[in-house]
């Protein structure tokens, strides 16, 4: 059962199509010389574009795709085409070929890497940290989700790392559980993956409108919502010792430079969490 879990969260990742605006050069079978086009939106098995140029459905077309890695050649074949009316330009449809494994890694590596971009440009100020057990205007500082998840934490400067449970997230800090105890302005260095669980409150999908020589159809694409959460990586400071809680130490842990796209995951899981809890009516345990 979780490898069926597994692999419905690493189709979910790979299918997840990202908004971006990337200039392209495309090489298409039996033209001689390459068109100019804009990459619009990307996902591990293919993507949309828009160019002036009319390409046939079904032509082999390629292009370089540059992320701050690597250059990977992308193959594919023009899945569909429509001309938005008004418009003097076209949208394809992409789908994929020929692609490696680890080609395709590299994409969502890619897919991931424009998100954290678009976060990036989004974050004009930062808020301020709410750190679990703090009052006043610490306490008001942000959303919380008081969701049960396991983390794996070490002690920076110290080798190995532990398991604890941890609750009470914002996009400030959690309250960590733990066997261990710290020092104040102890520094731990966190691993855990947020329960995707949650998602489930936003079911279903939209439909993306397409002109096709058959007339108006709908192209079906997940949610955004439903994105699984990936693995996030950050630091925190301990700021406060709360009530041991069954003969374990309580802490209070303040995040330290968290990047706009952890913060807007964070933000995007406590929605999730709270809507979950409106519709069951219940907390969630890890």
């Amino acid at each position: 059962m979780a490898n069926a879990t597994q692999g419905q969260h690493q189709n979910q990742r790979q299918t997840f199509r990202q908004s971006v605006e990337v200039p392209i050069e495309v090489s298409i079978t039996g033209v001689p010389v390459p068109i100019h086009a804009t990459l619009i939106n990307i996902s591990a098995t293919g993507a949309r574009m828009r160019s002036l140029i009319s390409i046939e459905k079904d032509s082999s077309i390629r292009f370089p795709l540059r992320t701050s890695g690597k250059t990977i050649e992308i193959r594919g074949r023009i899945a569909s085409r429509n001309k938005p009316i008004g418009q003097a330009l076209y949208e394809y449809g992409i789908a994929f070929d020929r692609i490696s494994t680890a080609d395709q890694d590299s994409v969502v590596q890619a897919v991931m890497e424009f998100q954290r971009r678009e976060a990036a440009a989004r974050a004009d100020e930062k808020e301020p940290p709410s750190i679990p057990g703090a009052t006043g205007k610490q306490k008001r500082a942000a959303y919380r989700a008081n969701v049960a998840f396991e983390v794996r934490y070490k002690k920076v400067g110290r080798a190995g790392s532990s398991t604890a449970q941890a609750n009470d997230l914002s996009v400030g800090g959690l309250r960590l559980i733990t066997d261990e105890v710290f020092p104040k302005n102890a520094l731990l260095s966190f691993e855990f993956t947020l329960p995707s669980e949650v998602l489930n409150v936003f079911k279903g999908k939209i439909a993306e409108a397409e002109i096709s020589p058959f007339g108006v159809r709908a192209e079906w694409k997940p949610r955004e919502g439903q994105r699984p959460f990936e693995q996030m990586q950050l630091t925190g400071r301990v700021v406060t010792r709360l009530k041991d809680s069954y003969g374990r130490a309580v802490f209070g842990i303040q995040f330290v430079d968290v990047d706009a796209f952890t913060r807007e995951e964070i933000q995007r899981f406590i929605h999730a969490a709270q809507v979950y809890r409106l519709h069951t009516n219940q907390g969630l345990r890890s």
